[in-house]
């Protein structure tokens, strides 16, 4: 219901503002931010100076992302205002999602990673989903769609990214293997992603896109090989 509800937000925004049909749609670019410090209209006001030189996750140009619309989202109860912006030069658009919430979904990335870890560390789902209680209460069938998005979410990446991690690994050792990363599995597969040009695969509602080669005409950043290039962290106003 929460999602069904997202999406009619989306669609309702977007609509007030007329904008030439992108080839593609609905990416996203996590905002590394708190909670406590996550405010919309002061990232709406400072958008210009704070992603000025923001590379496009799509095409890779720098200094070419405008404001472009927002929708709601629930951060468990709490709803939150999400920015999208657009790339003038390939036409993506892209969903600004602050890293605490989980794409596609109301829980918190912070308390799904521990799940996950849990579950692989052999702990049932009654009890891993302990780490969902009070104010971050689930649904009850709520852990086992978490279990199967992540599944599914390391199958597709090892899918598009075959041959470069051990494929005997499973779960959150692949992702350590693929990523060097042993923190935030979920959080560090999808910056992989972003950082290799694939859009986030873990626990998004939006299809996988593998974005497409610039174009002649689009200027490309000569940083393409730096480490966490699409990393925006303003936890600081």
């Amino acid at each position: 219901m929460k999602e069904r509800e997202e999406e009619k937000a989306g669609r309702k925004h977007s609509a007030k503002i007329a904008i030439r049909p992108a080839s593609q749609t609905s990416e996203f670019i996590v905002l590394y931010i708190q909670p406590d410090v996550y405010d919309f209209e002061k990232l709406c006001s400072q958008f210009v100076r704070r992603f000025r030189a923001h590379v496009c996750p799509a095409c890779q140009s720098a200094g070419v992302l405008k404001k472009h619309a927002w929708y709601s989202k629930y951060y468990y109860t709490k709803v939150l205002q999400i920015l999208r912006c657009i790339c003038t030069a390939c036409r993506v658009t892209h969903a600004i999602i602050p890293s605490f919430s989980l794409p596609g979904t109301s829980i918190g990335t912070e308390e799904a990673q521990i799940y996950i870890q849990l579950r692989e560390l052999g702990y049932g789902r009654r009890r891993a989903s302990k780490v969902f209680s009070g104010a971050k209460e689930m649904s009850v069938n709520h852990p086992a769609v978490l279990d199967k998005a992540f599944r599914v979410a390391v199958d597709r990446a090892k899918a598009i990214f075959a041959g470069q991690a051990d494929e005997r690994l499973t779960g959150c050792a692949w992702i350590t293997a693929l990523t060097g990363e042993t923190d935030q599995p979920m959080g560090s597969l999808n910056q992989y992603c972003l950082e290799h040009r694939v859009n986030g695969v873990c626990l998004t509602r939006y299809p996988i896109h593998l974005f497409r080669d610039p174009s002649p005409r689009i200027r490309i950043s000569h940083n393409n090989g730096a480490a966490r290039i699409f990393k925006l962290a303003i936890d600081s106003w």
